[in-house]
């Protein structure tokens, strides 16, 4: 019951319930990182920054597709014409966010390629000195 208040609490500072996933979402992932130890706080900064990006390109992308389905609608040369630059105004967005997405899966599977590493090494570590000898 008062985690379920915590995050009614948590929601209702936000404008939309897409706006307060996406703060729990990231929110999340901070804390995940502060938990487990060595993923650090510059990576849920980096990923916390990569994914608002991002999602402000998606919602930008969301507005133009909007103004383009309402320049087809209208169907006057102007507005036609416009769509074009929509088009590859969209179109850039689209490969932006790509990019981020895959800077952050990039970005993620290399800590946790170290983290598995130090495991692995500090697993080794003590397995030699747990032996006699």
């Amino acid at each position: 019951m008062e985690k379920e208040k915590e995050e009614a609490t948590f929601a209702s500072g936000f404008a939309n319930e897409e706006e307060a996933a996406r703060a729990a979402l990231v929110s999340k992932f901070a804390s995940e990182c502060r938990v487990s130890g060595g993923w650090g706080k510059r990576l849920a900064r980096a990923v916390k920054s990569g994914l608002e990006e991002a999602w402000d390109l998606l919602d930008e992308n969301r507005a133009l597709i909007n103004e383009l389905d309402h320049n087809r609608d209208s169907e006057t040369g102007d507005d036609l014409a416009l769509n074009i630059a929509l088009l590859g105004e969209l179109n850039e967005n689209m490969h932006r966010a790509a990019d981020l997405y895959a800077g952050l899966s990039a970005a993620l599977a290399a800590a946790a390629a170290r983290k598995t590493k130090a495991r692995k090494a500090k697993e080794a570590g003590s397995e030699s000195t747990a032996r006699p000898e």
